[in-house]
């Protein structure tokens, strides 16, 4: 993403987040005159302390400096969340880490194989699928017979029909799953790659469409998933994201078994079955 789509994204980000703000929720009264729901502009500025013009060439998207002290008040009268408030530093500070090539070494293949009946997998800043387990394949499909360009979380989730029939409350977890990966996004905005998969993306799924446009953000944590698999029927995990220290786009992504439920043992008769 270029400097001036950061500020086009920053900008959009804005208006949305103000539109969806009502007036109350700042202590402000709605009155009869109001043609939205959402607060106006100098409303805005007034509770962040700031002028009306510079907040507007915001929402303009405007090559204009941005202090991190202004976006913090920003985003305290915007009321946004401490992810939330990341979201535009993120765009208007032009922050991006140094970018690592997205390799998988022995050690951290090694790493995969040893969570034996548990799935798990790595992903890289685009959330390519880079490299798995027997268990993950066992779970999601074989990735080594997937097109290259279908090894993709955000792929899985919207342009594969398998996931969507076996993972319960889809559209919760897919919805997550947007404001996630918006996260990703912001922080390797240079990387053309992102938006190649985003039109992929925006072209096969009306939900996408959207929840993109939103600019939903959300940080990733442990989460809940039950999949109704088609072999051995109800399993249960939580879903935990760990960050690889070697290099800032990597993730092990693992499926862990939730105790006091028969996933281990239906897990175990899965690996006897593909096995």
């Amino acid at each position: 993403m270029e400097k001036n789509a950061r500020h086009q994204q920053l900008a959009d980000f804005l208006r949305r987040r103000r539109a969806h703000l009502l007036p109350a929720e700042v202590g402000l009264p709605t009155g009869q005159r109001r043609r939205a729901l959402g607060l106006r502009r100098e409303e805005v500025a007034q509770l962040a302390g700031i002028s009306v013009d510079w907040y507007t060439w915001l929402e303009q998207g405007r090559n204009i400096r941005v202090s991190e002290q202004a976006l913090t008040s920003l985003a305290r009268a915007l009321k946004m969340n401490v992810t939330e408030t990341d979201h535009p530093l993120m765009l208007a500070q032009n922050r991006s880490p140094v970018l690592h090539a997205d390799t998988v070494s022995e050690t951290l293949q090694h790493l995969l194989t040893l969570q034996g009946i548990m799935p798990a997998f790595i992903m890289g800043r685009r959330w390519d699928i880079l490299a798995w387990n027997q268990a993950a394949c066992g779970l999601f499909g074989d990735f080594a017979t997937m097109p290259m360009e279908d090894r993709n979380v955000l792929w899985l989730m919207f342009g594969n029909a398998a996931t969507r029939e076996i993972l319960l409350d889809w559209d919760s977890h897919a919805h997550r799953l947007v404001g996630q990966f918006r996260l990703s996004y912001d922080t390797f905005a240079d990387d053309p790659k992102f938006d190649e998969l985003i039109e992929r993306l925006l072209h096969i799924s009306a939900e996408f469409c959207e929840w993109w446009p939103r600019h939903c953000v959300q940080a990733r944590t442990a989460n809940h998933k039950v999949f109704n698999h088609p072999q051995v029927g109800t399993l249960t995990f939580e879903q935990t994201t760990l960050q690889i220290h070697d290099n800032v786009g990597l993730r092990m992504v693992v499926e862990v078994p939730i105790s006091g439920t028969p996933t281990i043992e239906r897990l175990q008769q899965l690996a006897t079955m593909s096995g």
